[in-house]
C-alpha cells in the first residue's frame, strides 16, 4: 500500500532529520577548511560579533535565510525540478542535477561542494518522505545555525582554528559520521515502520 503523506508526520522524522543536520554539519568543516587552505591560504579569520551589526540587519538576515530563502528554494529545485526529472530519469541522475543547480545557484565558490552535499541530503529527504515540508523545515535548520555561528559563534569558530586537523579535530569528525549514518538508518527505518501500518 502506498505510503501518505499525512502518515509522515511525526516528531521521530524531526528528530532524526536533527540528527543528519548535525552530522552533515559536522562533516563539512574538513571540506571547508581544506578550501579556505587551497583557495585562501594567507588568509586570516577575523570574526566580527553580532553587536557590530545592527538589530534590524540581523533579523532581516534571519527572516531571509531562514523562512523565504528554503521556502522558495525547496518549492524550485525540490517539488519542481527534482519532481520534473524523477519523471523522466533515475532517481540518482535527478538528485545529482537538482543538487548541482541548488549548489551552483549559491554563487560561491567556498561553498559550492557544502552546498551540493546540503542539497544531496535535502533532496534525498524529499525523494523518501514524498513532503515538501520536511525538506523546508531542515532547510531553515541548517541556515539558522549557519547564521547563528556567524553572528554569535565567535567561540565556537576559534576552537575549531585552534584544533584544526589535530586527533581531537578527526575524533569530532568521525563522531559525525556516525551521527549522518545513524540519522539516515533510523530515518528510513522509520519511514519503514510507517508503510507497514498503513
Amino acid at each position: 500500500m502506498q505510503l501518505t503523506n499525512d502518515k509522515i508526520e511525526n516528531r521521530e522524522i524531526i528528530f532524526f532529520l536533527f540528527i543528519i543536520l548535525v552530522g552533515s554539519f559536522i562533516l563539512e568543516q574538513p571540506i571547508l577548511d581544506l578550501q579556505n587552505d587551497l583557495l585562501n591560504p594567507n588568509l586570516k579569520f577575523h570574526f566580527i560579533p553580532a553587536n557590530s551589526f545592527p538589530v534590524f540587519y540581523i533579523i532581516l538576515r534571519f527572516v531571509k535565510g531562514c523562512v523565504f530563502a528554503p521556502i522558495i528554494e525547496e518549492l524550485f529545485f525540490r517539488g519542481f525540478i527534482q519532481r520534473k526529472l524523477n519523471k523522466k530519469y533515475s532517481f540518482p541522475i535527478s538528485l545529482f542535477v537538482a543538487s548541482s543547480l541548488f549548489s551552483i545557484q549559491h554563487f560561491d565558490l567556498e561553498n559550492l561542494i557544502p552546498s551540493f552535499i546540503l542539497g544531496f541530503i535535502l533532496g534525498y529527504i524529499y525523494f523518501k518522505t514524498k513532503n515538501i515540508k520536511y525538506s523546508i523545515i531542515l532547510h531553515s535548520a541548517s541556515n539558522f545555525i549557519a547564521l547563528f555561528i556567524n553572528f554569535f559563534g565567535g567561540t565556537l569558530i576559534a576552537f575549531i582554528i585552534l584544533h584544526k586537523y589535530d586527533l581531537f579535530y578527526w575524533l569530532i569528525e568521525i563522531s559525525g559520521l556516525l551521527l549522518l549514518y545513524f540519522g539516515i538508518k533510523l530515518f528510513n527505518r522509520n519511514l519503514e515502520k510507517e508503510k507497514i501500518e498503513v
